[in-house]
């Protein structure tokens, strides 16, 4: 109804959250892929997790909106439900994955 106010508050146990700040998730872990599937050049992936942390390298690094979140200190990330295209997997020297974003 146009105008009406929401008056739904969600109880936790830290105390009430107001309901419009909520997005319903479900927390549900992949095995991580080690490599981006033979014969493909990249493949689209979907968020099933509450959240992940990006770290940027290469050409998204420089994303108008990447750099916004840099400059405002704040972390890359996508959230639920969300879905990018994926076109390399890399690790680091402690074995950790990194995806790449276009």
């Amino acid at each position: 109804m146009p105008g009406s106010i929401n008056q739904r508050w969600v109880e936790t146990n830290e105390g009430y959250i107001y309901s419009p700040y909520l997005q319903p998730v479900r927390n549900l872990p992949n095995t991580p892929l080690t490599a981006v599937p033979s014969g493909k050049k990249g493949f689209w992936a979907e968020v099933t997790m509450p959240f992940v942390d990006l770290d940027l390298r290469g050409a998204a690094a420089q994303a108008p909106w990447a750099k916004d979140l840099t400059n405002q200190r704040l972390m890359p990330r996508l959230y639920y439900s969300q879905v990018a295209w994926i076109d390399q997997i890399s690790a680091d020297s402690s074995g950790k994955n990194f995806l790449s974003l276009q």
